[in-house]
Parts: structure tokens; C-alpha cells; sequence
């Protein structure tokens, strides 16, 4: 279950990050269908990119989902965070978030 957290305030070098992170983790060939990014600022923001997070990708390689602006560390619901522990103890390990 590879998820991967990135924060600060540094937003090219975090971009930087994941950048790298696709290139390694997405064939170039299935990019549009197996990398997701997504505004992670509403609860339903946060279940729709975790929900794409836990679907196998499709073709060659694996599938990297990114949320961004995601205030899951600050607060969020109690029913996201019970979403949230579900959706990461079922990542396959081709699906990165």
C-alpha cells in the first residue's frame, strides 16, 4: 500500500517530487488513464481521489493518484478518516496515492 506524503510550502519542489514519483511509478503510454490529480479541498473531493487510488490501473505499470491542498492532516470528519483508512489498507501495490 505505497502512499506517499508531501507537504510544505515549496509548491515547485513538491510538484518537483511527484513529477519523479510518476516517472517512476506510471508508463508513459497509460499516463492518462493511470495518473489522477485532484483538488483534495471538499470531503467529496477527497472520497472521489481516493476512490480512483484504490482502482487497479489499466495496461502496463502502476496507477499514482495525487491529492493536493488536502487538509486531511489539519481535520477532517470522522467518516472520512474511517473512508480513508479503509481506502488505504486496500491499495494495491501498483496503486500509489
Amino acid at each position: 500500500m505505497p502512499t506517499h506524503v508531501y507537504w510544505g510550502n515549496d509548491e515547485y519542489r513538491l510538484r518537483l517530487a511527484v513529477d519523479r514519483l510518476r516517472t517512476t511509478v506510471v508508463d508513459q503510454a497509460w499516463k492518462d488513464f493511470n495518473f489522477t490529480k485532484i483538488c483534495g479541498t471538499t470531503d467529496n473531493q477527497i472520497i472521489e481521489g481516493l476512490t480512483i487510488a484504490i482502482t487497479s490501473p489499466f495496461g502496463n505499470g502502476g496507477r499514482l493518484t495525487w491529492l493536493f491542498d488536502c487538509p486531511i492532516g489539519k481535520k477532517c470528519s470522522d467518516n472520512l478518516l474511517t473512508y480513508l483508512e479503509r481506502c488505504v489498507t486496500n491499495l494495491g501495490e501498483a496503486c500509489h496515492l
